[in-house]
């Protein structure tokens, strides 16, 4: 089952209090984001999206049966193309980067305001990550570094993209914009967008941020003398 309602991005959400799926519905009530399925278990997160094929899932981290680092590695190994979205209360660095190498297109604090949170989820689904650049390139080093297991480290073969588009994602996973990449190469904004976008085809990566990782993961790296 895909998109229904034209405009509309379909949510699958999982978080195990009733309260907090509640206000989420609330939150979103009124905007183009549109709640199709609710889980208070990581097991049921990971069917309703097998079942629904969401645009998007927000998923909370601490949920009984299969907690959401867990779910989040099972939904990327059966729908890797489904970006999801951890929301939690918990603002702790180590999990950030596991669900980042996990697959996460970003990490969001329920503390934060509504319409950062629409905000959010609306970049995501329309390709972008959420971490801002200097974050990023910290937590992919620490992905380069450390042993997190992607579950799906290179859907597609890195050697499918052209010089022109491993420049691209080499800035990409440095952690800077399209707007800066662009002034770096010296092209048009436009021009690095459709960089980008193939380059995410190409890979399978569900949004700019696992791009990044996936970057680092097959150490793709600037020259800095080609510039």
């Amino acid at each position: 089952m895909k998109r229904t309602e034209p405009g509309k991005i379909r949510l699958v959400i999982a978080d195990d209090h009733s309260l907090i799926r509640e206000g989420l519905r609330r939150l979103l009530t009124g905007t183009e984001l549109l709640i199709v399925g609710e889980a208070s278990t990581g097991s049921q997160a990971v069917g309703l999206v097998t079942r629904l094929d969401p645009d998007l899932v927000l998923l909370d981290i601490r949920m009984p049966d299969m907690d959401g680092l867990a779910a989040l590695r099972e939904i990327k190994r059966l729908k890797p193309q489904t970006p999801v979205v951890m929301l939690t209360a918990y603002d702790e660095p180590a999990w950030l980067v596991q669900a980042i190498g996990y697959g996460a297109a970003g990490y969001l604090l329920k503390t934060m305001a509504r319409d950062d949170l629409v905000a959010a989820i609306r970049a995501v689904a329309g390709g972008d990550g959420l971490l801002d650049p200097s974050h990023l390139s910290s937590v992919v080093r620490q992905l380069g570094a450390e042993t997190v297991e992607p579950t799906n480290p290179i859907v597609g073969d890195v050697n499918q993209l052209t010089a022109r588009e491993r420049e691209v994602l080499a800035l990409v996973a440095e952690g800077l914009t399209n707007q800066q990449i662009a002034e770096v190469l010296g092209v048009a904004p436009s021009t690095i967008k459709s960089h980008v976008q193939n380059v995410m085809l190409k890979l399978g990566a569900s949004d700019r941020t696992q791009a990044a990782v996936m970057a680092v993961k097959a150490k793709i790296v600037r020259d800095e003398g080609a510039h």
